[in-house]
């Protein structure tokens, strides 16, 4: 039967040791309020800490990769830059006062991690808010507009670059990780699902080294901080 499918693009889980984890499949319509839900239940149940999956997240709205990245960031901070052809750079930056903005954090990309997805993980990464783990991203950071044609069809172009804080381009390069882990062919990620908890028998039963690197490594810089 032909119907229409609404996609949740958020889901969550609590890991052991009171770090959260949130997944954003894409950046559709009610990204920015499914983050908002999942901080807020995670917290409730005492989360201390928090891992943001962007793999495989093609993108989608910019408003709500603004929206998601406010959430960890103060107000003001630049997420990206717009730059629009022979034209100065201008950044964009965060708006309203976050929900995430306590909670130490590390962020999962690999080379499905494309267009706002990008703009979010480099921008957390710039600010100095989170450490990227995974693989190189795919490399789009640019602004599509359709343009209607007389014939009913529509053609796409890019008109504007998405860069880093740092002024850095994305497109055709990707955003790096600061920790390089790569995912076996034959390994699945480890998703949240209905957002039950993932216990550490679960963890130390999966191949998602990703997560575990990143798991590993949020552990210890909470055990750093003041």
């Amino acid at each position: 039967t032909r119907q229409k499918i609404t996609i949740k693009p958020v889901s969550w889980s609590m890991l052991p040791d009171n770090v959260g984890l949130i997944r954003i499949s894409e950046f559709s319509t009610g990204a920015t309020d499914g983050v908002k839900e999942a901080l807020k239940e995670l917290k409730a149940d005492g989360a201390t800490s928090l891992i943001l999956d962007l793999r495989d997240n093609p993108g989608g709205l910019v408003n709500e990769a603004i929206g998601v990245a406010s959430q960890f960031m103060k107000e003001g901070t630049p997420i990206y830059q717009y730059q629009e052809r022979d034209q100065a750079a201008r950044p964009v930056p965060t708006v309203g006062n976050g929900l995430g903005i306590d909670l130490p954090m590390a962020v999962l990309v690999n080379q499905g991690s494309a267009s706002a997805a990008e703009i979010v993980a480099a921008g957390l990464r710039d600010n100095g808010r989170a450490r990227l783990y995974g693989e190189k991203t795919f490399g789009t950071g640019t602004v599509l507009t359709q343009f209607p044609l007389d014939d009913g069809s529509v053609v796409v172009l890019g008109i504007a670059l998405w860069l880093t804080p740092d002024g850095q381009q994305i497109w055709h390069k990707g955003v790096e990780p600061d920790v390089t882990v790569d995912l076996a062919a034959d390994a699945d990620p480890l998703h949240p699902v209905d957002n039950r908890p993932i216990r550490s028998s679960d963890l130390d039963q999966s191949r998602d080294e990703q997560l575990k690197d990143a798991f590993n490594g949020i552990l210890g810089a909470a055990t750093k901080a003041p």
